[in-house]
């Protein structure tokens, strides 16, 4: 018995540590008060040795204490060993329990006095846990009553601390993602209310938040867009096709998708960079491909100036990078949009080589065809050439 008392003692005078010397006397008595009147001995006791220990001449506390030691002489009539085992349980685990009977004026009494005691090495991390809970609660609930007086800011700093104290908290992140929105700071926002589809990725909630999300992805992808900052407007034209690619929103989305690779080619063409007009202008390729109908135009577009870089760049890969498998779908590409021309012949070509190496060939030139061969060469001679004139 006198270990638990020990430690017990050991324990809530770490956690009261951090009081002012003057405020902890009265604190610990309003401690030892609430503790009595739910009949709970041990700890009014230790929370009263603790007081004289700080203030010997505190006003009823050695009367107090005399009373408990008479108790305490009959262990079966005070009920005192159930009430210890009791304790041995609540400092195992529960401590917040113990927390909430201290007698506190208010809740933010309560919260102040959890917000010191929270990071207490002496306290276990199911105990912090605990605490960190109800300090999460405590600030929900308060953004609560800001929100109903208007007070947004306010509101949004209480759900910060709140999902401070609980980062899973599914509720705080919902509220806090349309306060963002009520001041137009549409990337928290939109954090907010993402992080809260991942915590609750089903239901009536979810489905909602999705669609408001939709919306707001799609104001910031347009703005972007026209502003020919293609850079910002991807992430935001990507998202949208990846929650519902069926939707109205998404097929818009994946115009513009296309569009911005076209033009991105079209810019590293005219600097005659064929590796990044090639990757943008297949890029855009891939996207027409999910859904033809949404841009005739694009297939006629790329016909006209994808084709000279495709060649080159996947040549470039067979050729020198020996990057066989990657070269194939530039190849591939020109067959699809120049069916039946000379371009297409030499690709299907290279095509027919790439699998010949694919399937059997350890080296890959021994089974060059003489017309493979001689476009290499070509190749080859050509960019000797350019590299001689940058010279």
């Amino acid at each position: 018995m006198r270990v638990v008392f020990v430690f017990l003692a050991f324990l809530i005078g770490s956690v009261f540590a951090p009081l002012a010397e003057a405020d902890q006397a009265s604190f610990l008595w309003k401690v030892a008060k609430s503790h009595r009147q739910s009949g709970n001995l041990p700890l009014e006791e230790i929370s009263l040795k603790k007081l004289f220990q700080v203030d010997p001449a505190y006003p009823g506390v050695k009367e107090r204490l005399e009373q408990i030691a008479a108790l305490k002489g009959d262990d079966d009539a005070s009920g005192l060993k159930s009430r210890l085992d009791d304790i041995q349980q609540m400092v195992k685990g529960d401590f917040s329990q113990a927390v909430a009977q201290t007698g506190f004026k208010s809740e933010e009494e309560e919260a102040e006095f959890l917000e010191r005691a929270v990071n207490n090495r002496a306290l276990t991390e199911n105990q912090k846990a605990q605490m960190k809970e109800k300090l999460s609660v405590y600030y929900f609930k308060k953004a609560m009553d800001s929100i109903k007086r208007e007070q947004v800011r306010v509101a949004i700093e209480s759900l910060e601390k709140s999902i401070d104290y609980n980062g899973s908290f599914q509720l705080a992140y919902y509220e806090l993602g349309f306060l963002y929105f009520r001041i137009r700071e549409l990337q928290r926002g939109i954090v907010n209310l993402e992080k809260f589809v991942e915590l609750q990725p089903a239901g009536i909630l979810a489905k909602n938040v999705r669609e408001t999300l939709m919306t707001k992805y799609m104001s910031i992808a347009r703005t972007y867009y026209y502003q020919q900052d293609f850079k910002k407007s991807k992430p935001y034209l990507e998202k949208i096709i990846r929650v519902n690619n069926r939707s109205p929103e998404a097929d818009e989305a994946l115009t513009f998708l296309m569009n911005l690779y076209f033009f991105q080619g079209v810019m590293h063409l005219q600097l005659d960079d064929y590796s990044n007009a090639s990757i943008n202008f297949f890029q855009a390729l891939s996207a027409l491909k999910e859904n033809p109908a949404l841009d005739l135009q694009l297939f006629a577009k790329l016909a006209r100036s994808a084709v000279e870089p495709f060649l080159k760049y996947a040549q470039k890969l067979f050729i020198l990078d020996k990057e066989y498998s990657e070269a194939y779908k530039y190849f591939e590409a020109v067959t699809w949009l120049v069916p039946g021309s000379s371009q297409s012949f030499l690709a299907r070509e290279y095509m027919k080589e790439v699998q010949r190496i694919n399937n059997t060939a350890e080296n890959p030139v021994v089974y060059f065809s003489n017309f493979i061969q001689e476009e290499n060469e070509r190749f080859l001679l050509e960019r000797r050439g350019m590299q001689q004139a940058e010279g």
